[in-house]
């Protein structure tokens, strides 16, 4: 063989190698639906119900990796816009403007609902008003109720605070008697040690009746019940009330993720979606989105 027809051959050897060392690479660096790592934010609100999901989800697929992170509403949509997570868990669609982002940056994030929620709103034990009706509660927060209430937030970057404004307030400021402090538990604490305040808090943290956590947590406040008006019937945000959508503070919980491709974002939102993500959302005391089928089978015979 000549010297030219030998330096094609190992021309043609080094490229075939070099292509399959590339293509073995990429393929390694990819995840997919059940493997892989990928960074996950998710509202603090709903923290101990991630924390259930994200356990079953680490057991079943040991291969799979979630680096998760719980912060305030905003700092989470923003960790999705600055693509610092690739799915997140919150309490609201995107908006219009934030849509209009996506498609200028030419990417659309894939938006899944998954589980019924509600905001509860807990009073001190020693606390003679248990109940208030939607109107009652809007000037309790504008600071034009006659009873003397001051309200605790979570954190100025609720989305607690930001779905009563959406929903209640429309857009009116909040009065200078609500307040915010960091976490759920501590609006549990503030609550149980202070007898004219109120806390608005996600469902979650006191829902679950077969975790100690949970049950401590009621065992220093009371939970209020709600009204429309006071022509309604008060409720608390038990799950049928929830699903019904006869509690006025009922809303929906989604995962947003930015995967293109079938990666480990869109086997999260199939897991959580999925049967055994949805019991546990009915096991934290919130509705699953999707009901499941029940099949019945007669034997004729």
């Amino acid at each position: 063989m000549s010297f030219l027809k030998i330096l094609v051959v190992f021309s043609f050897l080094f490229q075939l190698f070099s292509c399959n060392q590339n293509k073995n690479t990429t393929t390694t660096n990819q995840d997919t639906m059940s493997t892989g790592t990928i960074r996950v934010s998710v509202d603090e609100t709903l923290k101990p119900l991630m924390e259930a999901e994200f356990n079953v989800f680490a057991y079943l697929y040991p291969l799979a990796h979630l680096e998760v992170s719980y912060k305030p509403e905003t700092d989470v949509l923003n960790d999705l816009k600055n693509d610092s997570a690739r799915a997140i868990i919150v309490t609201r669609e995107l908006t219009t403007n934030e849509m209009e982002y996506y498609r200028s940056i030419q990417y659309i994030p894939k938006s899944l609902p998954f589980a019924l929620d509600g905001i509860s709103i807990i009073v001190n034990k020693n606390n003679a008003t248990d109940s208030f009706t939607m109107p009652q509660l809007k000037e309790i927060l504008l600071g034009t109720s006659k009873k003397s209430l001051f309200v605790v937030f979570d954190n100025s970057a609720s989305c607690n605070i930001r779905w009563l404004k959406d929903s209640l307030l429309k857009n009116e400021p909040l009065s200078k008697n609500c307040f915010a402090v960091k976490t759920n538990p501590e609006v549990i604490k503030y609550v149980s040690e202070h007898e004219n305040a109120i806390g608005i808090i996600g469902t979650s943290w006191i829902s679950d009746l077969d975790d100690s956590n949970a049950t401590n947590r009621l065992k220093m406040i009371g939970r209020a019940r709600i009204a429309l008006t006071e022509k309604d019937e008060y409720l608390e945000p038990f799950q049928s009330e929830i699903k019904t959508q006869r509690y006025p503070l009922a809303r929906t919980v989604y995962c947003i993720q930015r995967d293109g491709k079938l990666g480990l974002g869109t086997g999260l939102q199939h897991f959580l979606y999925g049967e055994k993500g949805q019991i546990i959302v009915l096991k934290y005391g919130m509705m699953p989105y999707k009901q499941a089928e029940r099949s019945i089978h007669f034997n004729l015979q």
